[in-house]
């Protein structure tokens, strides 16, 4: 388990743009597929659903690179799947292969 990779991730997951990517994946059914780059967004400050928002622009775009995601026998301990702790760096994997081709060309 990458503990690096995670802890980088979590730190992204509570942000304004991972909740707009989340809006954005559960009303658009274009999204479905597509890495999603917010460019601009922003909340409603007054609800306390952190999916609330005034509006989120920014574009969709084909997936090319796929991730490469871990065995599932590597989060198996004495026969039982740790299913969160999977999912959890299975999040972190994807996040990562979408945001690591930006940050290559940056510069």
């Amino acid at each position: 388990m990458d503990h690096r990779l995670l802890k980088k991730y979590r730190e992204y997951a509570n942000t304004e743009e991972a909740f707009a990517v989340l809006f954005v994946k559960k009303h658009l059914a274009q999204a479905k597929g597509h890495w999603v780059d917010v460019v601009n967004c922003r909340r409603y400050e007054m609800s306390s659903d952190d999916l609330h928002f005034k509006f989120v622009v920014g574009g969709l775009y084909e997936r090319r690179i796929q991730p490469q995601y871990p065995p599932r026998s590597s989060y198996t301990i004495n026969g039982k799947f740790d299913e969160r702790t999977y999912y959890l760096m299975a999040r972190a994997i994807t996040w990562e292969t979408e945001v690591a081709p930006e940050i290559r060309t940056v510069g």
